[in-house]
């Protein structure tokens, strides 16, 4: 997995910058808990900047968020090696990552071990560069409306095996998948308008499930 920055029109206009404001809050904060993926954890501060503010701002956790839009497994990793998290000592870091990789490119652009792969190298990094931190390691988010939708699918298949790489010590797997679908499995629009994102009720679901 090659770290890189987003091949897009948007990396000059607002990826780096956010990166920049990002480190920038990194050093002079004192969180104690970090929140890294794309932009299902950026929209904590939009669909979900009422939750957010009631639930991790402040407190004991003092939260901050590091999700940028778009961002795949090696556009991570790569903020996390320019120093993107650099000051920070969290006591724990909520990951969820991938639904770009298989959202961006087609299955035989990236199979899901590669997707894997690129989850299993995050959590190496985090390992590396925050040894005391517990990763509290989401599956990735339900997408499409249903269960046979090629993308969930394929997430699916990534899930499956992420799993694994929790060991209840330094890596908590935390899924609650079921809680954003129907007993049918479908991914309603009231969860997730563009069938992808969480509305604030989904971001109420994932509050209540991160905090214990």
């Amino acid at each position: 997995i090659t770290p890189s920055v987003p091949d897009s029109q948007w990396t000059k206009s607002w990826w780096l910058p956010r990166f920049e404001d990002k480190r920038t809050q990194a050093a002079t904060n004192d969180c104690e808990v970090a929140f890294l993926g794309d932009s299902i954890t950026h929209y904590w501060e939009e669909a979900g900047k009422d939750v957010w503010a009631a639930n991790f701002a402040a407190g004991p956790y003092r939260a901050v968020n590091f999700g940028f839009s778009g961002d795949r497994t090696e556009h991570l990793l790569w903020r996390l090696d320019h120093g993107q998290m650099d000051g920070l000592s969290p006591k724990a870091i909520v990951l969820m990552i991938g639904t770009n990789n298989t959202g961006h490119r087609k299955a035989h652009e990236e199979s899901p071990t590669d997707t894997i792969l690129g989850i299993q190298a995050v959590l190496e990094r985090l390992g590396k560069l925050f040894p005391a931190a517990k990763v509290v390691l989401h599956p990735i988010f339900p997408r499409g409306a249903t269960t046979n939708d090629p993308l969930r699918v394929r997430n699916d298949l990534v899930n499956s095996v992420i799993c694994k790489f929790a060991d209840g010590k330094r890596v908590i797997w935390c899924d609650f998948n079921a809680r954003l679908l129907s007993a049918d499995g479908i991914l309603e629009k009231t969860m997730a308008p563009d069938l992808l994102h969480p509305s604030a009720v989904g971001y109420e679901i994932w509050a209540e499930e991160l905090k214990p």
